[in-house]
């Protein structure tokens, strides 16, 4: 059996599609031939969201529990606590990856209204992974398999991303 690359995902906002996602993800058995996986998350969580879905709940050994969810939180309406963990999944899935002990992280939707509300200033992901990783000059980059509904802008075009890479604007 090969060494695959560790991956941290985040459990994203738990009020929000993050934790099913996830289990989706797992359920197809896809994943594991690709990376090892590890879920930054709260297990009991995850494990009464997998009883809502009716799909099988994730395995210990694929999760990092942080335990930080409440009993009683509500599902589908943002709050500071469910703000808090989603940036505390992304904090130590940072720290995971800065010491090397995952090649990369994923993560899932976060709220921006729950981040708020638990005293977070970040405007989303990408102004949030540029300050714990310590990166000034950074921009988002999306990938999907649908095509376009329009054509990209002159950013995202050969010569824009050259730009970027020479010091292009600041901030994504």
């Amino acid at each position: 059996m090969k060494d695959l690359p560790v991956i941290a995902i985040t459990m994203g906002d738990p009020a929000g599609i993050g934790p099913e996602i996830i289990l989706k993800s797992f359920a197809k058995n896809e994943i594991s031939k690709y990376c090892t996986p590890l879920v930054v998350g709260d297990e009991s969580f995850l494990k009464k969201t997998s009883e809502a879905l009716n799909i099988p709940p994730l395995s210990s050994n694929y999760i990092l529990n942080l335990k930080n969810i409440p009993q009683g939180f509500a599902i589908g309406k943002p709050s500071s606590n469910g703000g808090a963990a989603a940036v505390e999944y992304i904090k130590i899935a940072v720290d995971l990856a800065m010491v090397k002990k995952a090649a990369a992280i994923t993560t899932a939707p976060i709220s921006k209204e729950a981040i708020h509300m638990a005293g977070y200033k970040y405007p989303g992901h990408t102004e949030m992974l540029a300050e714990l990783t310590n990166t000034k000059d950074y921009a988002m980059m999306l990938e999907s398999p649908r095509p376009p509904l329009r054509p990209p802008r002159p950013l995202l075009q050969k010569e824009g991303i050259k730009g970027r890479s020479k010091g292009g604007r600041r901030g994504g």
